[in-house]
């Protein structure tokens, strides 16, 4: 192995290393202990997406109506975030905000600056 390949494969290892204890929250030092574990995980997946990306493009190619799959492809992507963003009528009670007390030893809450639409 070249030294330019060492280094490159270097730098991707403590990549993945730093990514996968941000993405996790845990200390660094565990996860470089279990750094093979990560490459291997980190290559299935890559031969994974590439394999379907492969078996897509190579069934998209072969279609008849390839613009209508990518159309139906698109609806089901989208359709979930669509479906799950909140609606704010329903979701108004959720956005509060602590205000300081008036000097009685209570807080009180108050909503932000969306208007009170009432349940439902």
């Amino acid at each position: 192995m070249s030294a330019r390949a060492a280094a490159i494969s270097g730098l991707v290892v403590g990549a993945l290393v730093l990514a996968v204890a941000w993405l996790f929250d845990v200390s660094v030092s565990h996860v470089t202990l279990l750094a093979p574990v990560v490459v291997l995980v980190a290559a299935a997946v890559a031969g994974l997406g590439v394999f379907w990306y492969r078996a897509a493009a190579d069934s998209l190619r072969q279609a008849r109506h390839p613009r209508l799959i990518m159309g139906a492809a698109a609806a089901v992507v989208t359709s979930p975030r669509a479906l799950a963003q909140p609606s704010e009528q329903k979701h108004t009670y959720l956005h509060t905000r602590k205000v300081t007390s008036s000097g009685n030893g209570h807080d009180r809450r108050a909503s932000d600056d969306r208007p009170d639409r009432g349940p439902g």
